[in-house]
């Protein structure tokens, strides 16, 4: 079972390196720096919320269980994300009901769609994968109508769409731990332009997510122990920071306050938060109380995510933290997805221990204790 929720909050991602040993030189469009890992400092909470909420009926159409996550707000102001069918792509109404739109030409025992995002062109953007063979891209409007796929490269992977940027195209990460992986984009003619991870950091790694850094180049993570970020210029030109001794690193994004933020975990193996300069400098690292999913910035210029205490955490740009938790009814629900919704609230998916109908909702927490 899948629920979406929305925070009523008054208030509205990049790479680690796979593999280790040795590091042979980089190419001539590479260059490592590393970062000054700063103490780790832990806040407490502030404040515990089991403010009430507000469940809406999604049921996907055919039933089947989708995945919201990630979570992407469509520019029809609907949520989107994959499909519980695999090949499919869902559309939900906030408060709403849902539709399921498959994805043209993948067998559904052979297809995994992988990402979806909202483009600057207003479409709906997604990544997916074939096992036999096909790592594509392709988009759709959001009244459904599904425009041409590109295959990315063969063998079989994963792929995950970025931003859309002017002057280039559709950004997008892919690979596996079975092929070269890589950076890129898709031009507006349809072209692709591929930039290859070297092996010394990710030769061969499942790209988890690329996203636009507050210094205008992309930025980007994979699924691995590796203690490394990259970040690539729109040109092509890469860079990678050093993280160490966090690793894991995941859901990079671009901070209320200009910095990069990130979850991860330190050398105890607890998850953290990091807030890391556009130089590649970790400034600051936040112990976090529960396991960290997924991360946004809200309306309110705060940085929240989903957390597995079965709720919500936000941190100020100074560092102080808050968790917000579901009522103890709730309490086996677990947020992953989230998004800012037009209402300027946040919303999330939720995946919960049981099976049975998926909901959209509300989840109402007063703006005095968002104040302390």
């Amino acid at each position: 079972m899948r629920r979406l929720f929305a925070i009523g909050v008054i208030g509205a991602g990049l790479l680690s390196g796979c593999g280790g040993g040795s590091q042979s030189p980089l190419p001539a469009a590479y260059s490592e720096m590393s970062s000054a890992t700063s103490s780790a400092v832990s806040f407490p909470e502030v404040f515990s919320g089991k403010s009430d909420f507000t469940l809406y009926d999604a049921l996907s159409p055919n039933g089947l269980e989708p995945d919201a996550d990630p979570l992407t707000l469509g520019p029809d102001g609907n949520f989107w994300y994959m499909g519980g069918s695999l090949d499919a792509i869902v559309r939900t109404v906030p408060g709403g009901a849902s539709t399921q739109l498959s994805i043209p030409a993948m067998p559904m025992e052979q297809a995994f769609a992988e990402s979806v995002t909202t483009g600057s062109d207003g479409n709906i953007w997604y990544g997916a994968g074939n096992g036999n063979g096909t790592c594509l891209i392709g988009s759709l409007t959001p009244s459904g109508t599904f425009g041409p796929q590109y295959t990315i490269f063969d063998p079989g992977c994963a792929a995950n769409v970025g931003p859309q940027l002017a002057g280039t195209g559709v950004w997008f990460a892919a690979g596996n731990d079975e092929v070269q992986s890589y950076v890129g984009y898709l031009t507006p003619s349809g072209s692709i332009k591929q930039f290859s991870i070297p092996s010394t950091y990710c030769g061969q790694c499942q790209l988890i997510s690329i996203n636009h850094g507050p210094d205008g180049n992309l930025w980007f993570n994979v699924a691995s122990q590796s203690e490394y970020v990259g970040q690539i210029t729109p040109s092509g030109t890469m860079t990678f920071f050093s993280t160490a001794p966090l690793s894991s690193i995941k859901n990079i994004i671009a901070g209320p306050d200009g910095d990069l933020w990130f979850n991860a975990k330190n050398e105890s193996g607890s998850d953290v938060v990091a807030k890391m300069s556009r130089a590649g400098h970790i400034i600051r690292t936040y112990v976090m109380k529960y396991p960290i999913f997924h991360l946004t910035v809200g309306a309110d210029h705060n940085v929240w995510a989903t957390n597995g205490g079965g709720g919500l955490t936000r941190i100020t740009p100074s560092g102080i933290i808050s968790n917000f938790l579901f009522p103890s009814s709730d309490n086996g629900d677990v947020p992953h997805g989230i998004a800012v919704g037009t209402d300027s609230h946040i919303w999330f998916s939720l995946a919960p221990g049981g099976v049975g109908t998926k909901f959209l909702g509300t989840f109402s927490i007063p703006i005095t204790a968002l104040d302390q």
